[in-house]
């Protein structure tokens, strides 16, 4: 793996740090200070994740996530939780597509 690579993933490691930063925030404000975030159904329940997992299968499961979160967000009656979720699912879905062309030579 080249250092440009492993710099490019340190960067991405980070964006998605700060994702799942943001998303506890949500979460904290939904619970503790507004709790009106709706209940995702049972057989939306994501899939447990397996020991590792290939940088395409971790773009898909980025992707799958995102759109997680694009549907909460439709769920939602705050004008302000509803922009953050979809914020965090747009930053999802770009994160995985910033994976693929990583490890595609794009």
């Amino acid at each position: 793996m080249s250092n440009s690579t492993i710099s490019q993933l340190q960067k991405e490691n980070k964006e998605l740090r700060n994702l799942v930063m943001l998303l506890s925030h949500i979460a904290l404000t939904g619970v503790f200070e507004k709790t009106d975030l709706p209940r995702l159904p049972r057989s939306d329940t994501p899939a447990p994740l397996p020991a590792a997992m290939s940088p395409f299968e971790t773009a898909q499961r980025l992707r799958e996530v995102a759109v997680r979160y694009a549907h909460l967000s439709r769920l939602c009656t705050d004008r302000q939780t509803v922009e953050e979720l979809e914020g965090v699912s747009a930053g999802l879905a770009e994160a995985a597509q910033r994976i693929e062309a990583a490890f595609s030579g794009g």
